[in-house]
């Protein structure tokens, strides 16, 4: 990918929300939001249907342990 391709991804990555920019000095950093990526993983894996395989880790804010005692 060329600089101006680099570029592109990265706004358009900030602009959906997924990354975060703060200023130190003359450089910005970027990092990713992982409260919003998490909550887009989920969405999505609602959408997958059954049979499909979880995440290996919990989301943020989601309990390791089943809900409910059938």
């Amino acid at each position: 990918m060329d600089d101006a391709g680099e570029v592109d991804a990265v706004q358009q990555t900030t602009r959906a929300g997924l990354l975060t920019s703060r200023r130190e000095g003359s450089y910005v950093l970027y990092s990713l939001d992982g409260t919003r990526f998490d909550r887009i993983a989920a969405a999505l894996g609602g959408l997958a249907g059954p049979g499909v395989v979880s995440p290996s880790r919990p989301l943020r804010g989601q309990s390791t342990t089943a809900a409910g005692g059938d």
